[in-house]
């Protein structure tokens, strides 16, 4: 967190390797859930045998 020292205790925030580069907000944190969600999704679509 000391990329992003305004980060406090209930904020989202993007964390790439270990280091918080960001905060976002509620709305933006769950777009970035649901993407995550739908890649998921996809690749066990594709993990199925045909």
């Amino acid at each position: 967190l000391a990329y992003v020292p305004e980060a406090k205790v209930g904020d989202y925030v993007i964390v790439h390797v270990g280091f918080a580069l960001s905060v976002v907000d509620e709305k933006e944190a769950q777009e970035v859930f649901e993407y995550l969600r739908q890649m998921e999704e996809l690749s066990e679509l594709q993990e199925q045998p045909t």
